[in-house]
């Protein structure tokens, strides 16, 4: 019997759906991430601020720093909120070179702060109301992490205030002579007449 050669009949390829976007089915599902254009800047030069504008924030800057215990660095990061033109830390540090008015003003605000925390140190060495705590079982110990904190607390101040108010608040008292000078010492020495006796002649 002659070899029957058997056709190959060509089977038809699936069509896949396509999903929305290009995607097809099947295929591995890339992660997108949707992407937000951002906003274009307005462009130009930052309004400059007045000198009304100005005073304004300095005496805000000094009344804060003599009102509370705050550092420069965290006082201007609370006006952001209340000041639409608050100059930046860098800036308040150079306008404290450059201005004659404000440098002065910032210098005694810092003296009164001292003074506040000075009272500080006494709130926080009285105040025991978390020296105490209590286990599970309900038995006391004491906290020594709070105790601990609380002597970091008053000993940061006592450094602070012993620099900036050396003469009111340092524990070594210098002696200094007029205007910060060095002492100066003043030997008077009397000579007495000789003693009288028999003179060669």
């Amino acid at each position: 019997m002659a070899a029957m050669k058997r056709e190959k009949k060509a089977t038809p390829k699936k069509k896949r759906n396509k999903k929305p976007g290009g995607a097809l089915c099947g295929a591995k599902n890339k992660s997108r991430e949707l992407i937000i254009p951002k906003p274009k800047h307005p462009g130009g030069r930052p309004k400059k601020r007045t000198d009304s504008e100005m005073a304004a924030i300095q005496k805000e800057i000094c009344n804060r720093i003599s009102t509370s215990s705050k550092s420069l660095r965290q006082i201007c990061q609370d006006m952001i909120k209340d000041f639409d033109k608050m100059p930046s830390y860098r800036e308040i540090i150079q306008m404290l070179a450059d201005d004659k008015e404000f440098s002065p003003q910032y210098a005694q605000a810092k003296l009164r702060q001292a003074d506040l925390l000075f009272d500080e140190i006494i709130e926080i060495s009285d105040d025991s109301t978390l020296d105490m705590a209590f286990t599970e079982e309900g038995k006391p110990f004491i906290d020594h992490e709070h105790v601990n904190r609380s002597r970091l607390r008053v000993d940061s101040r006592k450094f602070y205030i012993a620099k900036i108010l050396p003469k009111k608040y340092s524990e070594k008292h210098e002696v200094t002579g007029k205007d910060g000078g060095p002492v100066e010492f003043l030997f008077k020495v009397i000579y007495d007449d000789a003693p009288k006796g028999n003179s060669e002649e």
